[in-house]
């Protein structure tokens, strides 16, 4: 009998906690959406299923187009962009704080590890957002949004 008031446990921890970092995790069926058509895309009257790539990119783009807090719903899911971009001039300090709102929300999703070359371009009523995702697999995907009608 032991003196621990602990039970003795034949398990490996450490191997337990690599398995789980390094098991891809599977997100499941979605459909392809259009962001430039607004609508889902279809071939033959059906519904496209994404790729795990366009689900992603989709997932990514649906984020950032999603102003937080405009409605109920949307309390833990997108970024508040609206009053970042009132204006003309995008500076320094906004500019840092749309890659916080931007890598803050994307960084929930369980494949993303980081976001990288970040940028912005302004034009008018049109704003750009670029940056890389870096996935936790090891691959990066180039991700490029435009808002159109921003004030």
């Amino acid at each position: 009998m032991s003196d621990s008031i602990f039970p003795e446990m034949n398990v490996d921890l450490q191997q337990q906690i690599d398995n789980v970092e390094t098991e891809v995790i599977k997100l499941g069926k979605t459909f392809l959406f259009d962001f430039k058509k607004g609508d889902f895309v279809t071939q033959n009257g059906r519904l496209v299923i994404a790729t795990e790539a366009e689900a992603l990119e989709n997932w990514i783009e649906k984020v950032i187009r999603t102003e937080k807090f405009k409605f109920q719903i949307y309390k833990q899911y997108g970024i508040t962009l609206e009053d970042l971009i009132i204006g003309n001039k995008i500076n320094i300090y906004k500019e840092s704080e749309i890659r916080r709102e931007v890598t803050e929300a994307l960084l929930i999703h369980p494949q993303i590890l980081d976001i990288d070359m970040f940028s912005l371009n302004k034009n008018k009523n049109m704003l750009t957002i670029s940056f890389t995702v870096i996935l936790k697999d090891g691959t990066s995907i180039k991700q490029e949004v435009t808002i159109q009608n921003v004030r």
